[in-house]
């Protein structure tokens, strides 16, 4: 651009030179007349100029004129105008001559414009098109996924994760992770992952505009029309950045279908109490083929709607109201008998579960059918209704503890009730075929007939009948009269058995009772009385006194706590201490845990963490110095108050240890 200037400057000044110094020859006289007609023009005008400025200025001082000697540029003037003058004197007005530019300043001027006009270009493409630029757009990192997104339950599977970087700048450390849904089974990918990894790719470096695609495989389970996601998360750092940038893409899959067919068959109506039929049955369609490696269970929701009494297949291990499938090669039927509870409407879920063989049932199952059972209630006019320790509901027990329960039957109907039988029914833990109650030990007045049975390695079922024969009252119970039959069943106490052994810790007390009335036969059942039993925890406190000197009497106290049946955590002894009294550190013995003495609030607090039944006893030992005596004080020690965490059954344990009193 400056050497297109200098030639341009170059070229005017030429001409300027070339305009002054030109000679005027003999045929170009006329020409020359004209362009001294022009000059003189100019020079007349500046003159006018110049003189009336003078002319203002002089009127502004007051110094006096000076006759102003002639120059050369004045005797030029003169002869200029000698020569253009007219006849008359006059000089012509040069305002009506037309001046032409030289064509050589034209093709100057037309020769500036176009070098401008191409250096422009020249520059725009180089900063432009040539030069890559310098800014990052994140809307050209395009990151998709595509595949099916409406799917049978369990079939296998395949989504596309596409990358591209379209834009000039290259992106650096670049990762690709892949958010599966809960159900998603990995089986392969067309690029391998990074290592103890299935959902992460390290891709590198990515120059500006390559591209790229990862295919994932697999096979996806869900619930029946839940909608999953499977997103993708592209991380990156450009070229001319230094930190991480995201670009997310997601694809949302539902589950349509399901490799299984559920059928149920229950009776549309029911009498509150009286046992009724569930037949299920469970079966793969011949034209559904089976995907991928799966387990299946039927499992019934029957909260407090339904209680089982009978079952054709044996239910699943810790769970009563769930059996497996083992195959869906063949169909499966299974058949429940029970009892509905409540009135009126009732409806009773009952679902197929579906899982990945390897994974947790109770975390990572999906319901792939479900069927809602609807019966309708009559009143049957006839209640039993069990009952334990008070409770009608659910309740903790101990080791150890006598079980005080009874059956009351009612009959609220219009009839009599003949010839009734009632039965009472106890399942609970057992080991080599031995209860966890101790049968032997049974107080029943009516003296029924008890008789067992094994259900499973760890669940055994105990039956007491009576009939008129023990209780006469059964023989016939006239409308609105009540029975009662009261029955004490202690639990097995560790020096009766090793109470280590039993794997479980629950136990079901429910009755049924049968009778006679003028329609023929009925059975009504009740609902259980489910008893958890906790931890035989115990706190035996001991204190041995001796007399001082001064007279002050020294207790040497020992908190002996033992435990056989679960382990526990979470373990707190909490104790208040009366009078003036020194608690002495230096004789103190904690054998596990913490101990914490308030000095003004005068508490006493040991804090155990944990305590397995490998050890079952723990003795903490302390001295307590009563420094003056008061014929009020009746205790040194308030009862002291034991809290802890059954690890098995979940449960909070509460006792309270016995205090410690003062012989004054």
């Amino acid at each position: 651009m400056g050497l297109l200037w200098n030639s341009l400057t170059h070229i005017n000044m030429s001409e300027d030179r070339a305009f002054t110094h030109t000679s005027i020859e003999p045929d170009e006289k006329k020409s020359a007349d004209i362009q001294k007609a022009e000059d003189v023009s100019k020079s007349a005008v500046e003159t006018k100029h110049t003189s009336s400025a003078k002319k203002t200025k002089k009127k502004k001082t007051t110094k006096k004129k000076t006759k102003k000697k002639p120059t050369k540029k004045d005797h030029i003037t003169d002869q200029l105008a000698e020569i253009y003058k007219e006849q008359d004197g006059s000089l012509p007005d040069m305002g009506h001559f037309e001046t032409k530019q030289r064509r050589r300043f034209a093709r100057a001027l037309v020769t500036l414009v176009l070098s401008i006009a191409v250096l422009s270009g020249v520059a725009w493409a180089g900063f432009f098109i040539f030069v890559p630029p310098t800014s990052f757009s994140e809307a050209d990192i395009i990151v998709s996924i595509s595949g099916d997104e409406e799917i049978q339950a369990g079939q296998d599977v395949r989504y596309r994760v596409r990358y591209r970087n379209a834009q000039r700048l290259a992106l650096s450390n670049v990762r690709l992770q892949v958010r599966y849904p809960d159900g998603f089974v990995f089986a392969e990918s067309s690029v391998e992952p990074e290592e103890d990894s299935i959902d992460t790719w390290f891709l590198g470096d990515i120059a500006g505009g390559d591209s790229g695609f990862i295919d994932i495989s697999g096979s996806l389970y869900g619930d029946i029309q839940e909608e999953q996601s499977l997103r993708a998360f592209f991380t990156y750092i450009p070229e001319n950045f230094s930190s991480e940038f995201q670009k997310v893409a997601t694809v949302r899959v539902a589950v349509t279908d399901a490799p299984i067919s559920l059928q149920v068959d229950a009776p549309d109506k029911a009498r509150a109490g009286v046992s009724v039929p569930l037949n299920i049955l469970v079966e793969r369609p011949e034209d559904i083929p089976q995907t991928g490696a799966t387990a299946f269970a039927i499992e019934i929701d029957a909260g407090a709607t339904f209680v089982k009494q009978e079952e054709s297949i044996e239910a699943t291990a810790f769970e009563d109201y769930r059996w497996d499938i083992p195959s869906l090669d063949e169909p499966f039927p299974l058949q429940v008998k029970g009892i509905f509870s409540g009135s009126g409407e009732v409806t009773l879920p009952v679902r197929i579960l579906g899982w990945q063989e390897g994974k947790h049932l109770r975390d990572d199952a999906f319901v792939l059918a479900e069927k809602e059972v609807t019966v309708v209630l009559e009143d049957s006019g006839v209640e039993i209704r069990p009952v334990v320790n008070g409770a009608t509901g659910a309740l903790d027990v101990s080791p150890g503890e006598p079980l005080s329960t009874s059956i009351v039957v009612r009959n609220t109907s219009d009839t009599s009730l003949k010839d009734v039988r009632v039965r009472a029914i106890f399942d609970a833990p057992s080991h080599n075929n031995r209860s966890i109650l101790h049968w032997a030990d049974i107080n029943d007045p009516a003296d029924g007939d008890i008789v067992g049975e094994q259900l499973s390695s760890d669940t055994r079922r105990g039956y007491i009948r009576w009939s008129s024969r023990q209780v006469p009252a059964l023989a016939d119970i006239e409308p609105g009269q009540e029975v009662v039959i009261d029955v004490t069943l202690p639990i097995k106490s560790d020096e009766e058995a090793s109470l280590a052994s039993f794997q479980t810790h629950r136990v079901d007390f429910s009755a049924d009772m049968q009778f006679n009335t003028e329609s023929g036969t009925e059975i009504v059942s009740s609902e259980p009385v489910i008893m958890t039993v906790q931890s035989d925890l115990n706190l035996d406190i001991r204190d041995e006194i001796t007399q001082q000197r001064n007279g002050n009497d020294r207790h040497a106290i020992t908190w002996l706590l033992s435990n056989t049946f679960h382990d526990l955590k979470e373990i707190t002894l909490e104790v208040d201490i009366f009078g003036e009294t020194t608690f002495e550190r230096e004789s103190l013995s904690v054998p596990a845990g913490d101990i914490e003495y308030d000095e003004q609030e005068k508490k006493l607090r040991w804090i155990i963490p944990q305590m397995p039944t490998s050890v079952d006893v723990l003795a903490l030992q302390f001295t307590l110095t009563r420094l003056e005596r008061n014929a009020s004080q009746t205790q040194l020690m308030s009862k002291v108050t034991v809290r802890a965490k059954d690890e098995s059954t979940g449960g909070d344990i509460f006792l309270i240890g016995d205090e410690i009193l003062l012989d004054e």
